[in-house]
């Protein structure tokens, strides 16, 4: 039986700030089913580390992260920001 299921993310790109910052107001009340949903930057990386108590969430969540992650690449570009 699993304990929990681990998944980590990592997207390479000059808006690395500007998406996290973007994200990370959802990560407030988790569901009980998931433990971690942490992002950090380091340089132009953006890791995203999810960790749930089962295979369902886990891939939910992932799924959840990459949609907000495409939507907001896609509003960035499209707007031409500043990439910090």
């Amino acid at each position: 039986m699993l304990k929990r299921v681990v998944s980590e993310l990592r997207l390479v790109t000059e808006f690395s700030y500007s998406l996290k910052s973007a994200l990370e107001v959802d990560n407030v009340d988790l569901p009980e089913k998931l433990e971690l949903l942490q992002m950090n930057c380091q340089g132009n990386e953006l890791i995203t580390r999810v960790v749930a108590k089962d295979l369902g969430t886990l891939r939910n969540t992932v799924n959840d992260v990459l949609r907000c992650l495409y939507s907001a690449m896609s509003t960035l570009q499209s707007l031409n920001v500043d990439k910090a």
